[in-house]
């Protein structure tokens, strides 16, 4: 399959015991397309002279070429004489022209440079260190067909053609959400994106990156097939060759198409992470920020933000050849298919149609493989399709009811895709925001305005934004089509295609499933993080903002009109159970801990567990959790309703759910804390949390605590506004102590506590100073290894960043994801490791003890996960949870897992 670059890691299980059996790695892959048999080839040695810097191209893939199946890539009479690129190497420069009004406000705080050209792209053949850029000859890029040449001529042909279409549609994109829109919501788009660079791939000082392809991706000692991939760490696009070395992945535009689709979706989700800007406090100055983070649509596997990716990077072949396939020639030859993009074409082996009863819809087709419709498959690639024929579908809803400025085909398709391409870039800008701002218009560079700084409407705020954009917040099925709806409503329905009003827009949703949304939520939700006080948009209309134009927002959020959900069923999160039978999967055999291990990382940055303290060598492969081990769980999670769950998520990151006893105690449990703070300017001593009570646990004889003070931050009932961790600010003599914030979040994982007058759940900091008496030195994660990243209250068990999450495509009714997945007949299942959270468990821990974790979970058709009924706000009666609430418990069931760590 076309996928990202990206390692999976299975592990099969039988739905009669609870044992890793097996870990299977899969390498990226795809199996390849390829070249055409010498036999039958129409090669030449001669080059042809057909124009300066002309050369011979195919414009599609063999089967649609010829419209016939065939297995063997003959191009014979069907080649194109095109310009390839005006240059002596086969790389190029990528020019964008952002618009730029002929009347411009001189006093405009922040004018804009309108062009740019920078180096962009370079073909190669291969990833030999030693390879060299291949140079035109003679002003000639002719080359003998289906050599080696020909097909990085061929594939940069393509690659050039497709990023130059979206810089067209990108320059459409900023001239009309910025200067041409109502300005009802405000535009993600960055406004000024020539001179921060992000109309291309950047690196982290702001400098265009070069993105490299290569023709024939593949180790010429290991010819295991390789797929087509897109790699987000260094951003190259890399397409392989079958072992047989017959196919070649470049022989099919459309994968070609695909695969850049990914660069531009990362390109699109990040543009907003790098600030340029005149600082107001140094007239005449600039000022520059990259975030450190870069936001990627998907985890490394299975989620639904990357079937979404897989979706948009289809969609993006069929914007450049306007066919509802991709990859018809590659598919058909390693799987006897392609990828269909509507309902309409003949991949689909399932009874489906372009009427709203047979549409693909969401969540029932999450496990959908048109080929074998009805074998379950859980990957990003099948799931896609419901997105993928959505985009399609809504295009073709633009070119029936939208006016345009011509009349032909090919001109309709480019502006009814010229309008898609707002609203991808829209989305993904806002929900790939890392500097939380959501729109230039809340920046401070850009408006000058210093009061905003700390104003944020998307990802909670800049320090927490990379976890609420990738694992608390991210953007699944639910979120992405509301806020994708949000931009149709306001950029289309109310501005450029009047008649494709918003109950078509509902309606067509609803026919995929995806109207899983109650309000579009335009009216803004978002929080200033110093007086923690939420602000609208409401509350910046009519300022002045780019060049004369002001921002006049909705006073009230646009509600769904509820009779358009036809097919989206939202159901309660009272309905996520734990099974009955089995409450959870445990992982704990050496080789799959490893293996899991390896590929673990967070922050772009490999995690480490704690050297001495917990490791895999401790893992004895008894199916229970151990002193010393390392463990991969899965909740058992059913689903006690009688409709279909989809996009399951259980999280184990840190949150609030701990009272802070004492204000004034903001000290970590520290052994210096215990034996005294001495003299000094610190007021307080040892910081101590008890459990608060949710869904009426722990009770109050079991040490839960409960207040009714919401002002008070540290009470059960505040909830973070900055989910803000530990630091290191307090200093007394030479001694630097760390020091607990009133918002802190708190490990999932308590302890049983017994004494000879009670039993209660306490933290792990308690429990490990007064029941095991250890040391900060005996701690997971302790001050030698992580400084001030350390937190005494998971001193015994410790989620591990980047495995902090598991997410399940869907869940049947009155069954289990386990249960779900089977297909007839069979008896085992496979995890992959995106089901699975890792845990590592302190070696100290006396076996025994008894461990309270508590998971929060939700699903993405949930009907009370992600907004509430703001009763005190007759303006927005319903609106969307703002981003601090993910670090409560409201949007979320908590599940209570315990269990007892045996020898």
């Amino acid at each position: 399959m076309i996928e990202r670059n990206r390692k999976q890691i299975f592990i099969q299980y039988s739905t009669s015991v609870i044992l890793g059996f097996a870990l299977l790695m899969l390498f990226t892959s795809c199996v390849g397309i390829t070249e055409v048999d010498p036999a039958n080839s129409s090669r030449s040695n001669k080059l042809a002279y057909f124009g300066n810097y002309v050369g011979q191209i195919y414009p599609d893939n063999p089967v649609a070429l010829t419209g016939k199946k065939v297995t063997r890539a003959d191009f014979d009479g069907y080649l194109q004489n095109q310009v390839i690129v005006e240059n002596e190497y086969l790389e190029t420069k990528c020019a964008f022209t952002q618009y730029f009004p002929e009347t411009l406000d001189s006093s405009q705080l922040y004018p804009y440079t309108d062009t740019s050209v920078d180096e962009c792209l370079v073909t190669l053949n291969d990833m030999n260190t030693n390879t060299q850029v291949l140079q035109a000859q003679n002003q000639n890029w002719s080359y003998p067909v289906e050599s080696d040449e020909f097909y990085q001529v061929n594939t940069f042909y393509h690659i050039n053609s497709l990023v130059e279409r979206y810089l067209e549609s990108l320059s459409f994109v900023h001239k009309y959400v910025h200067l041409e829109s109502n300005m009802i919501i405000p535009p993600a788009t960055k406004y000024n994106l020539v001179d921060t660079g992000t109309y291309w791939l950047t690196d982290d000082d702001g400098l265009t990156k070069t993105v490299k392809s290569y023709t024939n991706c593949f180790d010429v000692d290991d010819l295991t097939d390789l797929n087509a991939s897109f790699s987000p760490a260094d951003d190259s696009l890399c397409f392989g060759i079958s072992s047989s070395k017959r196919v070649k992945m470049v022989q099919d535009p459309s994968v070609i198409y695909h695969e850049v689709g990914h660069a531009l979706i990362k390109l699109m989700m990040n543009q907003r992470n790098v600030t340029v800007g005149v600082d107001p406090l140094s007239p005449g100055s600039t000022y520059f920020e990259a975030h450190p983070f870069k936001s990627y649509l998907g985890e490394i596997f299975y989620d639904e933000a990357g079937a979404i990716n897989e979706a948009i990077a289809d969609y993006f072949s069929y914007y450049m050849n306007k066919r509802n396939a991709v990859a018809e020639f590659a598919f058909n030859l390693i799987q006897h298919n392609y990828r269909p993009l509507s309902e309409d074409e003949e991949a689909h082996g399932a009874d489906v149609s372009t009427t709203t009863e047979g549409r693909v819809s969401y969540p029932q087709f999450v496990h959908y493989d048109p080929t074998y419709p009805d074998k379950k498959i859980e990957d990003i690639h099948y799931a896609s399709a419901i997105a993928s024929h959505y985009f399609v579908a809504l295009t073709n809803e633009f070119k029936n009811q939208c006016t345009f400025s011509a009349t032909d085909e090919d001109t309709i398709h480019k502006e009814a895709t010229d309008y898609m391409m707002l609203l991808f870039n829209e989305t993904l800008a806002e929900v790939g925001d890392l500097t939380a701002k959501g729109s230039d218009l809340f920046s401070r560079y850009a408006t000058g305005d210093f009061t905003q700084q700390n104003i944020y409407f998307t990802n909670l705020n800049k320090e927490q934004s990379y976890l609420w954009t990738q694992i608390v917040n991210p953007p699944n099925f639910r979120r992405f089509f509301r806020i994708f709806g949000k931009n149709i409503l306001h950029y289309i329905s109310t501005g450029l295609c009047p008649s494709f009003d918003i109950d078509e827009s509902e309606k067509l949703l609803d026919d995929y499933g995806l109207l899983l949304f109650k309000s579009y939520e335009d009216r803004g939700n978002g929080l200033h993080s110093l007086a923690f006080t939420s602000h609208s948009f409401q509350d910046f209309a009519y300022r002045n903002v780019f060049n004369g134009r002001n921002l006049i927002p909705f006073t009230l959020n646009t509600q769904v009109n509820e009779a358009n959900r036809r097919k989206s069923i939202l159901i309660s999160k009272n309905f996520l159970t734990l099974d009955q039978e089995s409450s959870a999967f445990i992982i704990d055999g050496q080789t799959d801990i490893k293996r899991l291990l390896s590929s673990l990382t967070y922050e772009g940055e490999n995690v480490t567990v704690t050297e001495g303290l917990a490791g895999p060598e401790y893992n004895n492969n008894n199916v229970k959790v151990s002193p010393g081990e390392v463990v991969a769980l899965s909740l058992n999670i059913f689903n006690n309703s009688n409709s279909v769950m989809g996009g399951v998520q259980f999280l184990a990151n840190d949150w609030d759910h701990m009272k802070l006893n004492n204000p004034t105690e903001l000290y970590v449990g520290s052994t210096t804390n215990l034996n005294g703070l001495g003299s000094g300017d610190i007021s307080g001593g040892i910081a101590s949390h008890s459990p608060c009570i949710i869904d009426g646990f722990p009770l109050e004889s079991e040490g839960g605590v409960q207040d009714s003070d919401s002002t008070m931050q540290g009470n059960c009932s505040h909830i973070t506004k900055n989910n803000k961790l530990i630091d290191t600010s307090e200093i007394v003599g030479s001694t630097t102590y760390s020091k607990y914030d009133y918002d802190a979040p708190q490990p999932i994982c308590m302890v049983q506590y017994r004494d000879e007058n009670e039993t209660k759940w306490v933290t792990q900091d308690f429990y490990r100073k007064y029941a095991l008496g250890l040391e900060d030195s005996d701690c997971l994660n302790n001050p030698s290894m992580s400084g001030s990243g350390y937190n005494p209250n998971e001193c015994l068990i410790r989620v591990l960043p980047g495995a902090a999450q598991g997410v399940l495509g869907k869940i049947d009714p009155q069954s289990t994801w386990s249960k779900t997945i089977l297909n007839e007949g069979e008896t085992k299942f496979k995890f992959d490791a995106g089901h699975l959270v890792l845990m590592e468990v302190n070696k100290w821990i006396t076996p025994g003890t008894k461990f309270n974790c508590r998971f929060r979970a939700r699903f993405t058709n949930c009907s009370d996960c992600f907004d509430e009924f703001n009763f005190g706000d007759a303006a927005s009666s319903l609106q969307d949870y703002p981003d601090f609430s993910y670090a409560g418990h409201a949007p979320y069931k908590v599940i209570n897992l315990q269990f007892t760590v045996l020898d």
